[in-house]
């Protein structure tokens, strides 16, 4: 069993834990369930966001189960057996940016860039902002594309991380 912990004090911390946050450990599918290394990158989803980050070259490609997740240490283990009965789904199109999508800027104060987002994307949409102020916890800046016309992602930016947040419909708005 290979166990993999990472100290506050490691370079990879702070990617470990914005990835390793977003997961649905009680979810019976993997690619919920644990984060995933592919090539250089660790992934990780709920279905709802997505959250990735670079850096992670050094490591074996696979799935890894989230042992602990904490302020100080992460652990995480190899699961092998979960890498030849599935397959992670293709997350690309989820990054690609049509000309509907518009830039807005994202600050330490996530509430303005999710009020911004919101007034953005269309009337019956809405994103969930502890999601938004999930990914602006640390101190790294980010770009934040929104889709204007259309149900896409709004799609976090910076030089080792990205991130996606799906909308959801908003029932209180009215047509």
């Amino acid at each position: 069993m290979d166990i993999i912990r990472f100290k506050k004090t490691d370079q990879e911390f702070s990617s470990v834990s914005f990835v390793a946050s977003v997961i649905a450990p009680k979810d019976a599918r993997p690619y919920k369930k644990y984060v995933r290394i592919a090539g250089n990158e660790m992934m990780g989803t709920d279905g709802s966001r997505l959250h990735i980050a670079a850096g992670f070259e050094e490591f074996r490609d696979g799935y890894y189960e989230v042992l602990s997740l904490k302020k100080s240490e992460i652990i995480l283990t190899y699961a092998p057996e979960t890498d030849q009965d599935y397959e992670y789904p293709d997350i690309n199109p989820v990054f690609e940016m049509g000309p509907d999508y518009k830039e807005i800027s994202f600050e330490a104060k996530p509430l303005k860039a999710f009020t911004k987002a919101v007034r953005t994307i269309p009337n019956e949409l809405t994103f969930q902002y502890r999601y938004f102020e999930a990914i602006s916890t640390g101190d790294e800046f980010f770009t934040v594309n929104v889709d204007t016309a259309d149900r896409g992602a709004a799609i976090f930016l910076n030089q080792t991380k990205r991130a996606a947040i799906m909308p959801v419909k908003d029932w209180y708005k009215k047509d």
